[in-house]
């Protein structure tokens, strides 16, 4: 059937324009909560939890002897040592993973650990446990050096124990410590009661009475502060904190209350396409950390707080299959590799509680290479993990299949994927974005794309590289992977696109139909005035298995500095007006330019092999091309991109 030609223009801002929908709190009381707390059973949560025959059932045996072999890597070994020397590193040199990989490493296995004798329940590994969360109560903070902010300035670097900051890892620590001391108190007890004291202890200073008495900017009570992932990650955290803890009711209820105020100020910043501004990447910590949420509040309230099928909260979810291009690529503007490797029961339980059978049959698509696999987190956390073994052989029996749309448009964060054949990824794909130069995690990218063939990279986004003080300081933009003469775009008479919200493509559109999908925009507002632009008028058309980038324009002076970047996976083959690209040993794609640009020339970046963002997705380089163009105040100019 010949589908309907439609055209949707949308120039909004997404950003101040959330919705009060207040879908968790609306007419909930505290009250209401208490009473749910006061009949909640933390083994409601999973069944397996205090049940090994359940279990067993759960997961097979070689499931089970995979997650005893990662423990025993760690059995009677010496637990990682954190110098406070490597702590202030941070903000003596700016380097944040040194210290980072020895906590993460403190906490992955004390996550391990109890994964396995929650299996085995030999009590073999508890000596090694309880060595583990005994250093954990033990440290100054739980969060990270590049996340105490403003007490930096005054401790040079160190962490003042007399404020407890709530950060993405003090609240992932909060949670692993009560699945810890839920999962093994009895044999906690048997040691030393001591053990499960010191631990609720350390749960209600650093976590409960923080969250209760402190408003931290990531709940998104400021007024017109937009909340990121940090409110559904640290929430989701948080909230098992409150439901496993033994604090008193009265705190566990407040902290849960206050939580579901918070999460819906992070939904109410969700633009009614679902779209994650922060890229498919951090969509496991932003729609997927509040999927935990949701997880967590469905069961405390036995299925009366349920908002799965709310249309927003399905479109949050379908985002990630939307935005993806083949196997483990993304589309991913923005801070995020343009490779990810998504946990399918995520997934899964995503799909399955809003009743999306695409989402499951993609979640069966990215297990189908590794089904007999186990689940632990780079940071220990254990819900995850938990529900992994909850849904996999529910998960196991969905027909794989990855839905490869032929086009997504989503209208309010401005973005749209095409292909050139639905369900497969033979021919072309493209990936493009209008929006603006404010967004969560954001680079100056307005106007963007991106283009694969087969399903692998040609033109790309580098993304980011790995995390430093320079990554979130002032001196973001300077960073080349954040500046849009690394991305698809022109510098214009020397400028290249600003940082804010005011920096935004403008009369944006996009038609779709049987012949050709098209979108289209002004970019000219994303440049400062200097440049002197009245309009950059950008097409971005698929048709005909061919993809054309077109750039009409309007200058009020042209000083000659003008320039088009293009960034490559591989180096092309240059000839006169025409470009070869090499997809792989048999297939190469053509690039032929015409209008105001002058023949490219071309620039290696090295990708250190340290970086391991960047050269997870790219290997050791990628390159620019420069295309010169033309002085002229008034043009255009065309990219035409072609399999023959």
């Amino acid at each position: 059937m010949r589908k309907l030609c439609f055209i949707i223009i949308c120039s909004i801002c997404i950003l101040g324009n959330a919705q009060e929908r207040n879908f968790l709190s609306g007419n909930l009381q505290q009250t209401q909560i208490q009473q749910w707390l006061q009949n909640f059973q933390p083994n409601a949560l999973f069944d397996f939890i205090n049940h090994p025959e359940i279990l067993k059932t759960k997961i097979s045996d070689f499931i089970q002897h995979q997650y005893i072999k990662e423990a025993e890597k760690y059995l009677n070994k010496d637990w990682p040592y954190l110098p406070v020397t490597v702590f202030m590193e941070y903000v003596q040199n700016g380097n944040r993973t040194h210290y980072e990989d020895l906590l993460f490493a403190r906490r992955k296995r004390l996550g391990t650990l109890v994964l396995a004798e929650m299996i085995e329940r030999k009590q073999r590994f508890l000596n090694d446990i309880i060595n583990g969360t005994w250093l954990i109560c033990e440290e100054s903070f739980w969060g990270i050096p590049a996340h105490i902010g403003e007490y930096n300035k005054r401790t040079k670097g160190l962490p003042d124990i007399n404020e407890n900051i709530i950060d993405l890892f003090a609240a992932e620590t909060g949670s692993l410590m009560s699945w810890t001391d839920f999962l093994l108190q009895d044999e906690f007890s048997k040691t030393s009661p001591t053990i499960h004291e010191r631990i609720q202890q350390e749960l209600k200073r650093r976590i409960i009475i923080p969250y209760i008495t402190k408003d931290f900017g990531w709940m998104g009570f400021k007024n017109g502060s937009k909340p990121n992932n940090w409110n559904p990650w640290i929430n989701s955290n948080v909230l098992t904190v409150a439901l496993l803890s033994s604090d008193s009711l009265k705190n566990r209820a407040a902290l849960v209350y206050k939580a579901v105020q918070s999460i819906d100020k992070f939904i109410n910043g969700y633009p009614d396409d679902g779209g994650c501004d922060e890229g498919p990447a951090y969509w496991a910590e932003a729609p997927g950390a509040l999927l935990d949420c949701l997880e967590l509040l469905y069961k405390l309230s036995d299925k009366q707080l349920n908002i799965y099928q709310q249309p927003l909260i399905k479109a949050m979810g379908a985002y990630i299959y939307k935005l993806h291009i083949n196997q483990n690529y993304y589309v991913n503007f923005a801070d995020a590799p343009a490779k990810v490797a998504h946990l399918p029961t995520t997934l899964f339980l995503y799909g399955k509680r809003c009743n999306d059978s695409l989402m499951m049959q993609f979640a069966a698509a990215i297990l189908q290479p590794d089904k007999e696999r186990i689940y632990t987190t780079a940071t220990g956390a254990l819900f995850r993990p938990l529900y992994s073994i909850d849904v996999l052989n529910e998960l196991k029996t969905v027909q794989p299949k990855f839905p490869f749309p032929a086009q997504s448009w989503l209208p309010q964060t401005q973005v749209v994927t095409m292909r050139s054949n639905e369900g497969t990824v033979k021919g072309f794909f493209v990936g493009a974005l209008g929006g603006h130069n404010n967004e969560s995690h954001n680079h100056n990218d307005v106007g963007n794309f991106i283009l694969y063939y087969d399903g692998q990279p040609v033109i790309v986004d580098a993304g980011v590289g790995d995390y430093t003080a320079q990554t979130f300081s002032s001196r973001r933009y300077e960073i080349w992977t954040m500046r849009s003469s690394y991305h698809n775009l022109p510098s214009v008479n020397g400028y290249e696109q600003l940082p804010g919200a005011e920096y935004k493509a403008t009369n944006v559109s996009f038609i779709n139909n049987a012949d050709v999908r098209k979108l289209s925009m002004d970019i000219s507002k994303a440049y400062p005035a200097k440049a002197g632009i009245n309009f950059w008028k950008r097409d971005i058309i698929l048709k005909n298995n061919a993809v054309t980038v077109t750039d009409n324009f309007q200058l009020q002076y042209n000083n000659d500095s003008s320039s088009l970047y293009i960034l490559c996976f591989k180096k092309p083959q240059i000839e006169s007006g025409k470009l070869t690209f090499a997809v792989n040993d048999t297939t190469n794609v053509y690039l032929l330019y015409s209008g105001e640009l002058q023949t490219p020339t071309i620039e290696t970046i090295s990708i250190a092999p340290t970086d391991k963002k960047l050269s997870g997705s790219w290997g050791k380089e990628l390159y620019r091309l420069t295309f010169k163009i033309n002085k002229a105040v008034k043009g255009n100019y065309t990219l035409q991109f072609t399999d023959k």
